[in-house]
């Protein structure tokens, strides 16, 4: 009988995933406590927890169940077993989702049969040095610089704060400001909308950073992140637009700000196939795109 036993991602789950988080070390966001919890509920997220290992199941829109990789301080090949045994139980053909490659070619060893790799372009995740998206030295930033120049220049008062709970109301008020004044494009972007209002009520619970920046007295933006080891994974970024230059102002002025973390590399997800948001994020060069797909057994 199998020894995984899996229930909704909830809330109460967050101390076990926190504490075992750190052992699954890929580039993806989708192994960080933000996109477990964020995102449960689009993503019909299940989790089972058994010998020092965490499993994560996905079943979206009614589609085919999809594993992600186990993880934690245990025994990896067995926690590999323990999933095989589980879908044979339940006669369920084994895939997974939000893998690397590395990913791929770990499981490999433990798996039977051929299994074929489909990766994800438009769900891969976009990977920057930390030294260079903070000090945005060199001729390719030079329009970068010009943006946050002109901000600063514009509002010389602007202020850097960083979120706590004596100051987050006044962010969920900016945001729901904020999303009344932008027409949805689609019903990803709702879904986003909803997933932003999980991380804003839930900010200090799942252990995430962020600041706001503030013009005379009134919020023009801000960002919600997460650390994990030399890691930063930026979850949400908005900003007011009227007051331009301020995306750009966020994202550095923020990042700045993180200089005691020791952090090495800047995670900024991925851009889930939109053309003016793909050329957003390559426009701040990143290091290296985290390709993440999906294995499935080869047919005979």
């Amino acid at each position: 009988m199998s020894k995984l036993c899996f229930k909704d991602v909830s809330f109460d789950d967050i101390d076990l995933i926190k504490k075992y988080i750190n052992y699954e070390n890929a580039w993806i966001c989708d192994y960080s406590v933000g996109v477990i919890t964020m995102w449960k509920d689009v993503l019909n997220l299940q989790i089972a927890f058994s010998e020092d290992m965490v499993y994560l199941k996905s079943n979206i829109k009614g589609k085919k169940e999809r594993f992600y990789i186990p993880f934690g301080s245990g025994d990896f090949k067995k926690a590999v077993k323990n999933i095989k045994e589980y879908v044979k139980e339940n006669n369920i053909e084994l895939e997974f989702c939000s893998i690397s490659f590395n990913h791929f070619i770990k499981l490999q060893r433990y798996l039977d049969g051929e299994y074929y790799y489909t990766p994800s372009r438009d769900y891969s995740d976009y990977v920057y040095s930390y030294d260079k998206l903070a000090n945005l030295k060199g001729k390719k930033y030079h329009q970068k610089r010009n943006h946050i120049s002109s901000f600063k220049r514009k509002y010389p008062d602007y202020k850097l704060v960083k979120i706590d709970e004596q100051n987050i109301d006044g962010v969920k008020a900016f945001f729901e400001e904020f999303i009344v004044n932008v027409i949805p494009k689609d019903k990803s972007e709702i879904t986003e909308r909803e997933c932003t209002r999980i991380a804003l009520n839930n900010f200090s619970k799942l252990g995430f950073i962020g600041a706001f920046l503030e013009v005379e007295g009134k919020i023009v933006a801000f960002t919600i992140a997460e650390q994990k080891g030399d890691l930063l994974i930026v979850h949400v970024e908005k900003a007011d637009r009227n007051y331009s230059g301020s995306y750009a102002m966020i994202n550095n002025e923020f990042l700045k700000s993180l200089s005691n973390l020791n952090i090495k590399w800047v995670n900024r997800e991925d851009d889930s196939g939109e053309v003016g948001l793909r050329k957003a994020k390559l426009s701040y060069y990143p290091s290296f795109i985290a390709i993440k797909g999906n294995i499935k057994p080869v047919k005979a």
